[in-house]
């Protein structure tokens, strides 16, 4: 047996073909429904063609359950547990085999993949949806256009992580905290170079707080 098989094999399957027969749905209905040819969604519910993150999101959205159940990496369907830590646990939890004389309980693997996961997406989106109210069309495209091509869940928490970090970072600065100030400062320097904007750099050192 070949390396590809194997890893193949090892694989979670998806549930695209399984949730479109429950719904009672042609394979055309869904591509309609998310905006791609038949023939993908063929091959996607096949597992010869693995959707982007974004076509991911789109089947989620349409069948609405969460992204990881689609996946077949979660074994639950409600996309509002992933909302309640607490109903979550006692969801998942599972008690150790009998015999052991070990009253504890323990969560899959899977299931806390799964959560990591759905807690990624929910927060990097809460960011692109933030981001899309604010600024114009011209910069919705552009970030639409970007995250067509985006597929890194790890990456994704990368770079919500900064953007938290960044936003503590601009707030403590703006309250007089002096190495915030500075760390800010540079930040700026970068994000000017990068623009290749000529305006000055706002004085940030001169922040107070009021």
């Amino acid at each position: 047996m070949d390396k590809k098989k194997i890893e193949n094999e090892k694989k979670p399957h998806n549930r695209i073909a399984e949730l479109r027969k429950e719904r009672e749905l042609t394979i055309q209905q869904v591509a309609d429904g998310i905006g791609v040819s038949n023939g993908t969604i063929s091959r996607y519910e096949k597992g010869t063609r693995e959707p982007k993150l974004e076509t991911w999101i789109k089947l989620s959205d349409f069948f609405n359950v969460p992204v990881s159940y689609l996946q077949g990496l979660s074994d639950f369907d409600d996309p509002s547990l992933f909302l309640n830590m607490k109903d979550w646990l006692d969801k998942v939890s599972k008690k150790y085999p009998s015999g052991n004389n070990d009253d504890r309980f323990y969560i899959p693997e899977n299931e806390l993949n799964a959560l990591t996961k759905e807690i990624t997406l929910g927060k990097f989106n809460r960011v692109v949806k933030a981001l899309s109210y604010f600024e114009g069309k011209d910069r919705q495209d552009e970030i639409n256009k970007m995250l067509a091509e985006f597929d890194d869940i790890n990456r994704m928490s990368d770079i919500y992580t900064l953007i938290l970090n960044v936003f503590l970072i601009g707030l403590k600065a703006s309250i007089g905290d002096k190495k915030a100030q500075n760390y800010y400062k540079k930040f700026l320097e970068l994000e000017y170079k990068y623009k290749e904007w000529d305006d000055p750099i706002p004085p940030v050192n001169d922040i107070k707080h009021h």
